[in-house]
């Protein structure tokens, strides 16, 4: 997952580049990291085309939603934890910079993501310290960056399309649902293993007594 969200990065960066050597450096990037041949086949002017095919393709997501499809037993754990989860309500969250709201909504415009594949949007909220995230809401997930971040020095429109960016990676891919679901599955692992060490030691005292 990091190597993507770092490819997505560059991307961001890179992908409105129209020179051939530029096209170039763009595909060699790329080679680097796990993204899909249909990916990397997309024109690099194309952002909505290239964020659909990388997502579509993406082995981890599919499995994870086919995973989390059965409802059962870890899935449904997973589920009802990922629930829990505090969600971001913008309208009723006082930290939210309404007056900047146009100029957010513009930047997440000009991002390139695919509307069909990541629906969401962007918010800025009062905080000095420079940070990015991707909390979840009621239907579905949103990007939030705080002021200290948008102010902060040397931070320009194209580096916060590829921090916004990042971000939607983490919403789109259901970082937050994996999470859980990982989790649920180290429990249980645990709990195999605990009792494979449990059986041991009582068949190891019952062969001593026996001895």
């Amino acid at each position: 997952m990091k190597r993507i969200i770092t490819m997505l990065l560059v991307i961001t960066t890179v992908a409105s580049a129209a020179a051939d050597d530029s096209v170039k450096k763009f595909r060699k990037i790329l080679s680097r990291y796990d993204v899909a041949p249909e990916a990397i086949a997309v024109p690099t002017d194309n952002n909505a085309a290239f964020w659909n095919a990388a997502l579509g393709a993406d082995r981890n997501l599919a499995r994870l939603n086919r995973d989390i499809a059965k409802g059962k037993g870890l899935e449904r754990k997973a589920i009802d934890a990922c629930t829990k989860m505090p969600k971001f309500y913008p309208e009723y969250n006082s930290h939210v910079r309404t007056d900047l709201q146009p100029w957010a909504d513009s930047l997440l415009a000009t991002a390139g993501l695919p509307c069909d594949s990541i629906a969401t949007r962007l918010y800025v909220v009062d905080n000095p310290r420079a940070e990015a995230f991707a909390p979840l809401t009621e239907d579905g997930f949103a990007i939030v960056i705080t002021t200290g971040l948008v102010y902060s020095r040397g931070c320009d429109d194209d580096m916060l399309k590829g921090i916004i960016s990042a971000q939607a990676v983490h919403g789109a891919m259901r970082h937050q649902l994996q999470f859980f679901y990982d989790e649920a599955k180290r429990r249980r692992k645990g709990k195999v293993w605990s009792g494979i060490a449990i059986g041991a030691l009582v068949a190891a005292d019952l062969t001593l007594a026996m001895t």
